[in-house]
């Protein structure tokens, strides 16, 4: 009888070494670690405006460039509050509520980070090498975290937190709405928004659901116009039909020109000098680009900053040919080159910034090649502080 085994390894065995010849040529991840100037930005992170029902969420992303690996993922969780409008941001530099590495793309938040049920967080990764120095981020996501109010559960109508009531607002592109859930729970049937140009709401704007406490309306095409007053409010919804309590109603009038809109829209409180619209400074990087500790070519790199971010403006130099920006990461300024960032917004009033000179140069351990004293005369011999004349010629002492 035929023994068939050796027959059927002799045919997989070639189609195994086929296959991998040709996963071989595909583009596999590499074994190779980033350089810093290799990192870039992280991709498809998760969870992406979403709830999460936990308080320990597993945060995931990916990386990708197949060339290489980051040495290591370094981790930031902020509150809501801090990264939006409410946040006063010349009080100084935002901090994270809670930080952590990870050697792969993903990071499961402890329960230590603090998270609080019901509310908005956002959160950002950037990969590093295996010294935790670079810098290629990821745009900041956001989650709301669990649990879903249950039924029958009593609702309670958000907060409405920014802008604030009245407030005449610079918004060139978009409406950007903030309020605050005051349950330990999530609504199950979300938040509902409603905007109108008058105050009893029968003249709707925009409207609809979100799941979570902010809201950017991007204004393409054209949903607002200039100088108008609207009106805002927020409700809690529960699961299925029905609808849960509204908050208070709220005002802002729009302001997308530099043009004083009139008095007869009634009192405002003026978030923007009545002389004219100032959009404070930011920098904007055109490349990926090193920022120094000061500004020079001669000063030390403190961070290799990633092509498209953009930091907040806090002085230059006298010819504002480099201009100091606020680095998150770094948890302080840093100074980068004029010709490698676009300044957007008014920077009139940015401030001259004067810092110490850069460190000295340090000696090099070359060693001074000594003086040839045989090429000169008995005439100029003795000019020279090595020389020396003896028996008639010039030689070194």
């Amino acid at each position: 009888m035929l023994n068939k085994r050796p027959v059927l390894r002799s045919i997989y065995f070639p189609a195994i070494l086929l296959l991998m010849a040709m996963l071989g040529g595909c583009n596999l991840p590499s074994d190779e670690p980033c350089t810093e100037s290799e990192l870039t930005y992280v991709e498809d992170t998760a969870p992406h405006d979403t709830r999460v029902n936990t308080l320990t969420p597993v945060l995931t992303w990916r990386y990708p460039d197949p060339t290489c690996y980051p040495g290591l993922y370094h981790i930031e969780i902020y509150d809501q509050d801090i990264i939006g409008g409410t946040y006063d941001h010349s009080a100084g530099h935002p901090s994270p509520i809670h930080q952590g590495q990870s050697d792969g793309p993903y990071y499961s938040v402890p329960a230590s980070a603090g998270l609080q049920p019901g509310k908005t967080y956002a959160w950002m990764v950037s990969a590093r090498t295996a010294e935790n120095r670079g810098r290629g981020g990821s745009v900041i996501d956001w989650f709301t975290t669990g649990p879903l109010c249950g039924a029958g559960a009593d609702l309670l109508p958000p907060i409405p937190l920014f802008p604030p009531d009245g407030a005449e607002m610079y918004f060139p592109d978009s409406v950007k709405l903030h309020w605050e859930n005051q349950m330990t729970c999530w609504p199950a049937g979300d938040i509902y928004l409603q905007i109108s140009t008058r105050e009893d709401f029968s003249v709707p704007v925009w409207y609809g659901d979100t799941h979570v406490e902010y809201i950017w309306i991007q204004d393409t095409p054209p949903t607002f116009e200039d100088c108008t007053r609207y009106f805002w409010r927020v409700r809690t919804d529960p699961a299925g039909s029905g609808e849960g309590p509204y908050s208070e109603t709220r005002s802002f009038v729009l302001r997308r020109t530099a043009t004083v809109c009139p008095l007869e829209l009634g009192p405002v409180i003026t978030l923007i000098p009545p002389s004219g619209v100032r959009i404070p400074p930011s920098a904007t990087l055109k490349i990926n680009a090193n920022c120094r500790s000061g500004p020079g070519m001669d000063y030390p790199v403190l961070a290799i900053l990633p092509l498209g971010l953009s930091l907040e403006v806090n002085g230059r130099d006298q010819e504002s040919t480099w201009w100091q920006v606020a680095d998150v990461e770094l948890q302080k300024d840093c100074w980068l080159s004029g010709n490698v960032i676009t300044i957007d917004g008014d920077a009139s009033d940015v401030q001259v910034v004067t810092v110490a000179p850069p460190p000295a140069a340090v000696p090099s351990d070359t060693p001074v090649p000594p003086v040839n004293c045989g090429q000169y005369n008995t005439n100029t011999c003795s000019s020279q502080p090595a020389c020396t004349l003896k028996g008639g010629t010039c030689v070194n002492k």
